[in-house]
């Protein structure tokens, strides 16, 4: 059983050697702006309060 089961955990490597994982694969490629927080914040502050 033992035998059997390292047998399949080095198929399964030998298999996934040349492919990325999903992390690998797409990291870094998302792109997003991260607004100015100060200013989010003063213009939720101003809506909420009628400033």
């Amino acid at each position: 059983m033992v035998e059997e089961l390292l047998t399949n955990v080095i198929a399964d490597r030998e298999r996934k050697k040349g492919k990325k994982s999903f992390v690998e694969k797409y990291a870094g490629t998302l792109k997003i702006s991260i607004p100015d927080i100060e200013k989010a914040k003063d213009d939720y502050l101003k809506k909420k309060y009628d400033c």
